[in-house]
Protein backbone atom coordinates (compact mmCIF):
# COMPACT_ATOMS: atom_id res chain seq x y z
CA UNK A 1 0.00 0.00 0.00
CA UNK A 2 1.25 3.42 -0.81
CA UNK A 3 1.32 5.88 1.58
CA UNK A 4 0.32 9.68 1.00
CA UNK A 5 0.20 13.03 3.58
CA UNK A 6 -2.68 13.31 5.63
CA UNK A 7 -5.37 15.79 4.02
CA UNK A 8 -4.24 18.97 4.36
CA UNK A 9 -7.57 20.72 4.78
CA UNK A 10 -7.86 18.00 7.99
CA UNK A 11 -5.22 19.45 9.70
CA UNK A 12 -5.65 23.12 8.83
CA UNK A 13 -9.44 22.50 10.85
CA UNK A 14 -8.18 19.96 13.42
CA UNK A 15 -5.36 22.72 14.46
CA UNK A 16 -7.78 25.80 14.20
CA UNK A 17 -10.62 23.45 16.61
CA UNK A 18 -8.03 23.03 19.02
CA UNK A 19 -7.03 26.64 19.13
CA UNK A 20 -10.22 28.19 19.30
CA UNK A 21 -11.65 25.26 21.40
CA UNK A 22 -9.04 25.18 24.00
CA UNK A 23 -9.02 29.10 24.39
CA UNK A 24 -12.78 29.46 24.61
CA UNK A 25 -13.49 26.30 26.51
CA UNK A 26 -12.70 26.80 30.73
CA UNK A 27 -9.57 25.93 31.08
CA UNK A 28 -6.71 26.53 33.98
CA UNK A 29 -4.93 30.05 33.81
CA UNK A 30 -2.03 30.14 30.79
CA UNK A 31 -3.10 26.64 29.52
CA UNK A 32 -3.69 26.99 26.14
CA UNK A 33 -3.29 25.41 22.82
CA UNK A 34 -2.07 28.11 20.68
CA UNK A 35 1.69 27.73 20.88
CA UNK A 36 1.33 24.06 20.20
CA UNK A 37 -1.21 24.65 17.18
CA UNK A 38 1.97 27.67 16.17
CA UNK A 39 4.73 24.37 16.60
CA UNK A 40 2.88 21.54 14.85
CA UNK A 41 1.95 24.45 11.65
CA UNK A 42 5.92 25.17 11.51
CA UNK A 43 6.58 22.04 11.29
CA UNK A 44 3.53 20.60 8.73
CA UNK A 45 3.43 23.13 6.44
CA UNK A 46 6.68 24.15 4.39
CA UNK A 47 5.43 27.98 4.41
CA UNK A 48 5.89 29.47 7.62
CA UNK A 49 3.54 32.28 6.48
CA UNK A 50 0.99 29.48 6.38
CA UNK A 51 1.68 28.32 9.53
CA UNK A 52 1.68 31.86 11.09
CA UNK A 53 -1.36 32.53 9.73
CA UNK A 54 -2.85 29.19 11.01
CA UNK A 55 -2.12 30.11 15.03
CA UNK A 56 -3.14 33.65 13.93
CA UNK A 57 -6.50 32.48 12.90
CA UNK A 58 -7.00 30.79 16.09
CA UNK A 59 -6.26 33.42 18.21
CA UNK A 60 -8.86 35.75 16.22
CA UNK A 61 -11.55 33.88 15.81
CA UNK A 62 -10.96 32.62 19.64
CA UNK A 63 -10.30 36.63 20.53
CA UNK A 64 -14.05 36.92 19.00
CA UNK A 65 -15.53 35.14 22.00
CA UNK A 66 -13.23 36.31 24.90
CA UNK A 67 -12.92 40.37 23.97
CA UNK A 68 -10.04 42.68 23.14
CA UNK A 69 -7.41 43.85 25.50
CA UNK A 70 -4.92 46.53 24.48
CA UNK A 71 -3.77 46.52 21.11
CA UNK A 72 -0.18 46.84 21.94
CA UNK A 73 -0.17 44.09 24.51
CA UNK A 74 -1.83 41.62 22.19
CA UNK A 75 0.63 42.15 19.08
CA UNK A 76 3.15 40.88 22.03
CA UNK A 77 1.09 38.11 23.03
CA UNK A 78 -0.08 37.19 19.18
CA UNK A 79 3.61 37.36 18.41
CA UNK A 80 4.89 35.39 21.00
CA UNK A 81 2.16 33.46 20.51
CA UNK A 82 3.54 32.45 16.83
CA UNK A 83 6.64 32.54 17.66
CA UNK A 84 7.54 28.33 17.35
CA UNK A 85 6.45 28.73 14.35
CA UNK A 86 10.23 29.63 13.76
CA UNK A 87 11.33 26.08 15.44
CA UNK A 88 8.93 24.04 12.81
CA UNK A 89 11.27 23.29 10.49
CA UNK A 90 14.19 22.36 13.02
CA UNK A 91 11.87 19.53 14.15
CA UNK A 92 11.90 18.24 10.42
CA UNK A 93 15.47 18.20 10.20
CA UNK A 94 18.19 15.43 10.76
CA UNK A 95 18.59 14.45 14.07
CA UNK A 96 22.31 14.48 15.13
CA UNK A 97 23.83 11.77 17.41
CA UNK A 98 26.89 10.40 18.39
CA UNK A 99 27.84 6.91 17.37
CA UNK A 100 28.46 5.38 20.84
CA UNK A 101 24.73 6.98 21.68
CA UNK A 102 22.86 5.51 18.05
CA UNK A 103 20.11 3.85 20.65
CA UNK A 104 18.71 7.40 21.47
CA UNK A 105 18.08 8.31 17.61
CA UNK A 106 14.59 7.27 18.38
CA UNK A 107 14.16 9.20 21.20
CA UNK A 108 15.85 12.59 20.10
CA UNK A 109 12.85 13.64 18.12
CA UNK A 110 10.12 13.16 20.97
CA UNK A 111 13.06 15.47 22.83
CA UNK A 112 13.06 18.27 20.30
CA UNK A 113 9.63 18.37 19.96
CA UNK A 114 9.03 18.58 24.34
CA UNK A 115 12.62 20.93 24.22
CA UNK A 116 10.32 23.04 21.63
CA UNK A 117 7.52 23.26 23.55
CA UNK A 118 9.43 24.53 26.50
CA UNK A 119 11.07 26.94 24.64
CA UNK A 120 7.87 28.31 23.83
CA UNK A 121 6.71 28.77 26.97
CA UNK A 122 9.33 30.79 28.19
CA UNK A 123 9.13 32.99 25.27
CA UNK A 124 5.96 33.49 25.84
CA UNK A 125 6.91 34.22 29.32
CA UNK A 126 9.55 36.68 28.38
CA UNK A 127 7.66 38.83 26.27
CA UNK A 128 4.19 38.52 27.37
CA UNK A 129 5.32 39.82 30.99
CA UNK A 130 8.03 42.64 28.99
CA UNK A 131 4.92 43.69 27.32
CA UNK A 132 2.56 44.05 30.48
CA UNK A 133 5.26 46.08 32.36
CA UNK A 134 6.04 47.99 29.31
CA UNK A 135 2.74 49.10 28.42
CA UNK A 136 0.71 48.30 31.74
CA UNK A 137 0.07 51.04 34.34
CA UNK A 138 0.94 48.48 37.31
CA UNK A 139 4.21 48.23 37.75
CA UNK A 140 6.98 51.41 38.07
CA UNK A 141 8.85 51.90 34.30
CA UNK A 142 12.29 51.04 36.01
CA UNK A 143 14.51 47.79 36.65
CA UNK A 144 12.86 46.70 40.08
CA UNK A 145 9.60 47.20 38.74
CA UNK A 146 10.55 45.07 35.62
CA UNK A 147 11.77 42.54 38.10
CA UNK A 148 8.69 42.73 40.25
CA UNK A 149 6.63 42.16 37.05
CA UNK A 150 8.40 39.22 36.50
CA UNK A 151 8.48 38.14 39.52
CA UNK A 152 4.20 38.10 39.91
CA UNK A 153 3.68 36.09 36.75
CA UNK A 154 5.41 33.42 38.12
CA UNK A 155 2.86 31.71 39.76
CA UNK A 156 1.42 31.42 36.42
CA UNK A 157 3.99 30.19 34.54
CA UNK A 158 4.15 26.61 35.28
CA UNK A 159 0.61 26.46 33.84
CA UNK A 160 2.09 27.26 30.94
CA UNK A 161 4.41 24.93 30.50
CA UNK A 162 1.82 22.39 31.86
CA UNK A 163 -0.32 23.32 28.88
CA UNK A 164 2.55 23.42 26.30
CA UNK A 165 3.63 19.88 27.18
CA UNK A 166 0.48 18.59 27.29
CA UNK A 167 -1.08 20.46 24.60
CA UNK A 168 1.67 19.36 22.54
CA UNK A 169 2.69 16.01 23.23
CA UNK A 170 -1.73 15.38 22.23
CA UNK A 171 -0.94 17.13 18.66
CA UNK A 172 2.36 15.82 17.79
CA UNK A 173 1.38 12.55 19.32
CA UNK A 174 -1.97 12.11 17.51
CA UNK A 175 -0.42 13.03 14.25
CA UNK A 176 1.90 10.21 14.59
CA UNK A 177 -1.24 7.86 15.27
CA UNK A 178 -3.34 8.97 12.59
CA UNK A 179 -0.54 8.88 9.97
CA UNK A 180 0.48 5.36 11.24
CA UNK A 181 -3.68 4.39 11.06
CA UNK A 182 -3.65 5.70 8.27
CA UNK A 183 -0.74 4.51 6.42
CA UNK A 184 0.30 8.12 5.69
CA UNK A 185 3.63 9.94 4.86
CA UNK A 186 4.88 11.40 7.80
CA UNK A 187 7.77 13.77 8.46
CA UNK A 188 10.72 12.51 10.23
CA UNK A 189 10.63 13.71 14.13
CA UNK A 190 13.84 11.79 15.02
CA UNK A 191 14.71 11.19 11.46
Amino acid sequence: MSKKPLNTWFVVIALLVIGVAGRVLPHPPNVAPIASVALFAGFYFSHRGTAALLALCAMLVSDLFLGVYDIRLAAVVYAAFVLPVVWGPWLRGEAQVPAGLAWLKPFVGGLRVLGAALAGSVAFFVLSNFAVWLFGSHYPHNAAGLVACYVAALPFFHYTVLGDLAYTSVIFGGYALASAAFQTETRPLSA
